[in-house]
């Protein structure tokens, strides 16, 4: 099966990001890249993220209700978002601004992804594309970028909404996450699988982080930043802990998204 003439290896169905609709979604492998496309024919609107430099394997056997996927910048920045039909239309952006992480968690999509491009601040501040949009930063780990506060200052200039999907680690210095704040970071998409050192080191990750993870939530909560937990669930790891996480969640120090 082919898609738009490219080779199609997975397929499944997912959410419109517009209307709401059940849409299909298909995994294509284009000779160079793995890449994630969503097709709204109701509101003629196309999302493509890149899922992989080369082909995914093994790839899925069957995509059911895949996540929210919009439009992924999953190369240095060259314009080539403009060619998506129905751009104008689209509100969120998932930026990928980096492929470098400071953790190597066995459970990551990403963990092997070869794309090393990096996207530049000149980039977002010359594209008519970041203006008035929900801009989602993300990578591998955005906070390895120096000019990440510099980024989200420019973005929130053009009057975006801003987050970071971040494992939280370097939000352990509540200087940094003041910093991030003062320049305009709007929430923390913070992946955080559980409450034991277990789960972490199971996962591929160091005991350690879960007291850096608990210092960022600490950090963030006090400064009233929008924070939503991202879950990692594995059976025999973290399963039994789904109580303790909705718990923690509904009761804890978070600043509800308006």
């Amino acid at each position: 099966m082919v898609w738009d003439g490219v080779e199609v290896v997975s397929g499944g169905k997912a959410i419109c990001s517009s209307c709401d609709r059940v849409v299909p979604l298909w995994e294509v492998f284009d000779g160079e890249c793995t890449y994630l496309i969503k097709e709204c024919k109701h509101e003629n609107l196309i999302w493509k993220t890149l899922l992989h430099k080369g082909r995914w394997f093994p790839a899925p056997i069957k995509i059911e209700r895949a996540p929210f996927y919009n439009v992924d910048i999953g190369e240095v920045f060259d314009g080539s978002l403009d060619k998506v039909k129905g751009l104008e239309k689209v509100t969120t952006f998932v930026l990928r601004i980096t492929n470098q992480c400071n953790t190597r968690c066995s459970v990551c999509l990403d963990r092997e992804n070869e794309w090393g491009g990096e996207v530049r601040v000149e980039d977002l501040e010359a594209s008519p594309l970041f203006y008035k949009r929900q801009i989602a930063l993300t990578g591998g780990e955005p906070t390895t970028r120096s000019d990440l506060p510099e980024m989200i200052r420019l973005l929130k200039k053009r009057k975006n909404w801003v987050s970071i999907c971040s494992n939280g680690l370097k939000l352990k210095d509540m200087d940094y996450v003041k910093k991030l704040k003062e320049n305009g970071l709007d929430s923390v998409l913070l992946s955080f699988n559980g409450f034991r050192e277990y789960t972490y080191e199971k996962m591929g990750g160091r005991k350690e982080e879960l007291a850096l993870k608990m210092k960022a939530l600490e950090n963030l909560g006090k400064l009233n930043i929008a924070t939503i937990l991202q879950v990692t669930l594995s059976e025999g790891i973290n399963r039994e802990e789904i109580p303790s996480l909705v718990k923690f969640a509904l009761e804890g120090n978070f600043k509800e998204i308006s």
